[in-house]
């Protein structure tokens, strides 16, 4: 329904108009996630109800420090629950009431069945050899259905299938300078961490940084992924890309002085080796400052920024003078940003002059389907 009404509007007030279908497997990927996280599942609003049963009263925000939960499921635990009147609400927090409940999620199952097979009527259109409209009629149970006589199965192909090699490399190029801001968090975790809390100071907070790709997008984000998991290390072409971001297009004021980078116990030489490259090329001397000092899950296993920020503020560790020039702080991948500031206000507090975060991918808002770490 909702591919027909996007095409529909093509035409208006126009003598001529053509809607193209632009179809890959990310699109079935990307649908699928959602499809299947649309309503809240049996054991996130058992962990939502536990919470509460614990304590008197809770926050949204309070909840988050308590569960490894996203924002978006916390809340749609909550609204089922407060609908079926197992939940309520005062001030801005949320209780649980004396009212029993006994889940029926079957309603749930049927939305998601309903979705999954509309997702498979359009792989069928995709593939369709007859008219086209006549598939979508039948499928919206228009009465009348018969060949368009203007779709490309009935009336053939009406643009140019061979693309200019010239014309695929502009767009490769295009797709590679679609670089990504690291904006400095400038606030510790909600209640402070540690010794952390309050507003992030000056003399600890991170400069404005760098990604250069969104993680398995079209232009740099799928050679990221397929180095770091199929090959085990960052070749020569993502070094010098990194070079031109922060020659031609970045330019870090005050110039970077040295390198360094974050480390990690699941794959020790991953990031640092490509640092060195990266040091080397911009024939700058790289200090490997920064140790791990403890195993913890894989960020992406967080899911939100309380959990994530947990997870990481005790785990780095720097070792040895740090120089007092500006560095350049590289990693792989960036998504809380929670790893990058913590490591970003160690240094500075052993010494280190600002520090400019880089990363090769943003990882931010990625759905597991599509591999996103």
């Amino acid at each position: 329904v909702s591919y027909y009404q996007q095409i529909g509007r093509a035409g208006r007030s126009v003598d001529n108009a053509y809607a193209i279908l632009l179809n890959g497997i990310e699109d079935d990927e990307v649908q699928s996630y959602f499809i299947n996280t649309a309503f809240p599942g049996p054991q996130e609003i058992d962990q939502v109800l536990a919470v509460l049963q614990k304590f008197d009263e809770l926050s949204v925000p309070q909840m988050l420090t308590k569960l490894n939960l996203s924002q978006g499921r916390v809340l749609k635990c909550l609204n089922l629950l407060e609908v079926e009147g197992v939940v309520g609400k005062r001030s801005g927090k949320y209780f649980r009431t004396a009212n029993a409940w006994t889940p029926d999620l079957s309603k749930f199952d049927g939305v998601t069945n309903l979705r999954l097979q509309e997702i498979g009527k359009m792989k069928e259109y995709v593939e369709s050899d007859t008219c086209l409209m006549a598939f979508i009629s039948r499928e919206l149970d228009d009465p009348s259905i018969r060949p368009c006589g203007k779709c490309a199965i009935c009336a053939g192909e009406f643009a140019n299938p061979q693309i200019k090699p010239i014309n695929v490399e502009a767009v490769r190029k295009f797709l590679r300078r679609d670089f990504q801001l690291i904006e400095p968090r400038k606030m510790w975790p909600l209640g402070g961490i540690g010794e952390f809390r309050g507003k992030i100071s000056n003399d600890l907070i991170n400069m404005e940084g760098r990604a250069l790709c969104i993680y398995g997008d079209a232009g740099w984000g799928r050679v990221v992924a397929q180095q770091k998991y199929d090959l085990g290390h960052f070749g020569t072409e993502l070094v010098q890309a990194t070079v031109r971001l922060i020659f031609e297009v970045w330019n870090p004021n005050p110039g970077i002085e040295w390198v360094t980078s974050i480390p990690s116990l699941r794959r020790p030489n991953l990031v640092p080796d490509f640092a060195r490259e990266v040091a080397k090329a911009l024939k700058l001397p790289y200090y490997q400052v920064i140790t791990k000092v403890k195993d913890t899950p894989e960020q992406k296993r967080m899911q939100n920024s309380a959990q994530q920020a947990e997870n990481v503020f005790d785990a780095f560790g720097v070792t040895g003078a740090c120089s007092d020039g500006p560095v350049l702080l590289i990693d792989d991948m960036v998504d809380s940003r929670w790893t990058l500031t913590f490591c970003g206000a160690l240094l500075r507090k052993a010494g280190s002059g600002p520090v400019f975060p880089y990363a090769l991918a943003n990882t931010a808002g990625g759905v597991d389907g599509l591999n996103y770490e």
